[in-house]
């Protein structure tokens, strides 16, 4: 398995080059489902970008792609020193130039980002320029949390929607039940019954009957904060 190599973190900056695109300035940064900024792809890696500018896009992009951001100056340097030297006629064309007529001012705008990005240390760099949201995942609940926090919501009523689905649930599984055990019953009015007792439950009983019992929330680890 290849190694993640030190000079492609978060933070770092470089020209990245993109399908038939100008080379741009970009930033490695996590990507915004909040897996990670780098993913193996065959013998290599691919690094998560964001570009700089005005423009808040990005892409994955392999390090044959990449190149250290040192500014403007010292770009086109090594851009004319590759043309001159080159002999892969693939590479040739990677680095001659695009026309970047459409959004000139865009990614002149870029670049001179680039170069005060540059200067700032990486935590400096990723504060101000690091632009895209990143989800945050939450962990797993164990048992013991889980149940702390369905006590806590013992008394948390139910929405709407958790109600219906609590109840339909109720329904079909009593009805099952009691039917099994008696065939004979009258079915219409065993629910109705059921719906007579349905109010009388309480809400941790109510809960129980919830596909996700914690659903009412994005994120349960902050049951707490909301209702303590």
């Amino acid at each position: 398995m290849p190694s993640i190599s030190d000079d492609y973190q978060v933070g770092n900056i470089f020209w990245a080059k993109v399908g038939s695109h100008p080379w741009w300035p970009c930033m490695v940064y996590h990507s915004p489902d909040g897996d990670s900024y780098v993913k193996e792809k065959g013998r290599s890696f691919i690094y998560h970008v964001q570009f700089l500018g005005p423009l808040v896009e990005r892409a994955w992009v392999s390090a044959n792609n990449l190149i250290p951001f040192s500014g403007k100056k010292n770009f086109d340097e090594y851009v004319q020193e590759k043309l001159r030297t080159t002999k892969d006629k693939s590479e040739k064309i990677k680095f001659e130039s695009k026309s970047v007529s459409s959004n000139k001012s865009i990614w002149i705008q870029s670049w001179k980002e680039a170069e005060v990005a540059m200067n700032l240390t990486v935590n400096e760099r990723i504060e101000r320029f690091g632009r895209i949201s990143v989800k945050q995942k939450s962990r797993r609940l164990d048992k013991a949390e889980e149940g702390e926090l369905l006590e806590l919501m013992s008394n948390v009523p139910l929405t709407i929607e958790e109600e219906a689905e609590s109840l339909s649930t109720f329904l079909k599984d009593e009805l099952e039940i009691r039917m099994q055990k008696n065939p004979e019953l009258d079915k219409k009015m065993l629910e109705d019954e059921l719906r007579s007792q349905w109010p009388a439950l309480d809400i941790a009983e109510k809960r129980k009957y919830l596909r996700d019992q914690l659903g009412i929330f994005d994120d349960p680890l902050q049951v707490n904060s909301k209702f303590c």
